[in-house]
């Protein structure tokens, strides 16, 4: 059993924000994975996947994104979709520092975060997106948030409301849903501001995804219920790169890494890895 180096961090990024950062470490010279996660969640809840990665030989780097879990900013609310992109350029480039590759996983909101950062970036090597929030627009939104958003962008744009999200349907384990409803660090707070800047964003997404050309991975459950599955499987054809792959799992939540046959999704992940990564810096 490879042993595990865990640190916890807090830095203030060139965005001004109070970042608060997981460390875990297999060897300092260690190729590194970086991990965006998703709406309302935080950095906390990628623990397991984060020391499977690591028993193969990768450092992780595990950020609560601004308004999530221990880092800055008011709950669910973010004034521009860039300041994401621009906190994670900065834990990029502090694993970049001993790694000789650099690849970036995102699941869902941190999955759409993760495609727009190799839109606009020329920094990572590898791209892994899980249950992606890559479709919803005006036509999909239930109308009465649709000109709830449209007022308060207006008036009071960093006002704040409940997501919509059912917690049920994150997984099949109800453990990890019980767990998930109990945790201190998890709120479903969303702003206007931040639904506008998802919305432009899930829009940009699909208008440069053929700026990605590194090796891409895109995983989906066609059970999901939080984000529509074919938003994935539409990137996955505008997306050009050579090396591209997208895997299904039928019937599976969200979450597919948190589902009772998890081992399968982590398995894939890992394998994906290994096969565009080699794990020693040289």
């Amino acid at each position: 059993m490879r042993m595990v180096t865990y640190r916890e961090e807090k830095y203030t990024t060139p965005a001004h924000t109070k970042l608060f950062l997981r460390i875990y470490e297999a060897d300092v010279n260690a190729n590194s994975v970086v991990i965006s996660h998703g709406l309302g969640e935080h950095g906390g809840r990628y623990e397991d996947i984060a020391r499977r990665f690591v028993s193969v030989g990768l450092n992780v780097y595990v950020p609560d994104q601004r308004g999530f879990g221990r880092t800055s900013g008011k709950r669910g609310h973010v004034p521009n979709f860039n300041i994401f992109l621009q906190d994670i350029n900065f834990v990029v480039k502090m694993a970049r520092e001993n790694s000789k590759k650099v690849g970036l996983l995102g699941h869902s909101l941190g999955g759409l975060i993760a495609a727009r950062y190799a839109e606009e970036y020329n920094d990572i090597d590898i791209l892994i997106l899980s249950s992606g929030a890559f479709y919803l627009d005006e036509k999909t939104m239930p109308k009465p948030l649709f000109i709830l958003v449209k007022i308060l962008s207006f008036f009071s744009p960093s006002s704040t409301f409940s997501n919509g999200l059912d917690p049920r349907f994150l997984s099949h384990d109800e453990k990890v849903v019980k767990k998930y409803v109990t945790d201190p660090l998890v709120h479903d707070k969303i702003s206007a501001k931040f639904v506008s800047e998802m919305l432009n964003n899930i829009k940009l997404v699909h208008k440069r995804a053929d700026k990605i050309e590194i090796p891409v991975l895109i995983m989906l459950g066609t059970g999901d219920k939080m984000v529509e599955p074919e938003g994935s499987r539409q990137l996955y054809k505008e997306i050009e790169s050579g090396k591209k792959s997208i895997i299904e799992y039928d019937g599976f939540y969200h979450e597919t890494f948190n589902e009772p046959k998890k081992e399968i999704p982590i398995k894939d992940m890992v394998d994906f890895l290994n096969s565009h990564l080699s794990w020693n810096k040289e």
